[in-house]
């Protein structure tokens, strides 16, 4: 699944499958990381949504899902958080 949000100057691309969105929505704690060295413009951070998955009695955080953002605002990871839900 792309998602592509787009207002005014921000832009924002999230990369995912329907599967990661199912396996993040059950995951009851999130590990959020941003870089900014990584990407290029016009985005400004790649943000990387991970989630715990356990199997057995071992618990791994798993990347689900990448954005490329244009900004690093509230708002626009307000709409990326919104989008993901």
């Amino acid at each position: 699944m792309q998602h592509y949000i787009h207002r005014n100057d921000s832009r924002h691309l999230i990369i995912a499958t329907e599967q990661q969105l199912e396996i993040l929505s059950k995951t009851k704690t999130w590990y959020i990381d941003g870089t900014f060295k990584i990407i290029k413009k016009p985005y400004y951070q790649l943000l990387s949504i991970h989630g715990f998955l356990k199997s057995g009695e071992d618990v791994k955080r798993a990347p689900m899902t990448f954005v490329m953002m244009s900004g690093k605002g509230k708002k626009g990871h307000k709409r990326v958080f919104q989008a993901v839900i």
